[in-house]
This record gives structure tokens, sequence and C-alpha cells, in this order.
């Protein structure tokens, strides 16, 4: 059942709010991934893994930073 409530509920969620927002939700998936592998886990991981987090979050990061400094917040 939950293979199919979980797109479903996504699918929803992109009906309802902005694309922009899913974008920079999903951004944070792979960081907090990590984070809570190696709290709740202790998971070994390697520099790559960390690497690859600290790029994701970049990505996040970023359109944040330009509007911020376009719009003027």
């Amino acid at each position: 059942m939950g293979g199919a409530l979980a797109p479903g509920l996504i699918f929803q969620a992109l009906a309802i709010t902005n694309v922009n927002n899913v974008v920079l939700i999903g951004r944070l998936e792979p960081p907090l991934t990590l984070a809570f592998s190696i709290w709740l886990l202790r998971s070994q991981v390697n520099f790559w893994e960390i690497v690859g987090a600290i790029a994701s979050f970049w990505g996040y990061f970023s359109p944040l930073h330009y509007q911020v400094i376009c719009k003027g917040w």
C-alpha cells in the first residue's frame, strides 16, 4: 500500500505547491539522509559521500542566495 500511496501524495503535493519549493526541498534530502544515517545508524561514510551531500546542499543554497541578491530581501 505504501508503494501506491507515496507517489499519489507526491503528485497531489505537486498539484498544490510551486515546483520551486519541491525542488528546493528535494535538494535537502541527501544531506539530511546522510546526517541521520550517521547519527541514528552509526553508519560509516567516506569522503566522497560527504562531498556529494555538500554539493547537493550547495545546489539548494545557491538559488536562495541568488534571490536575496537580486530582489534585495
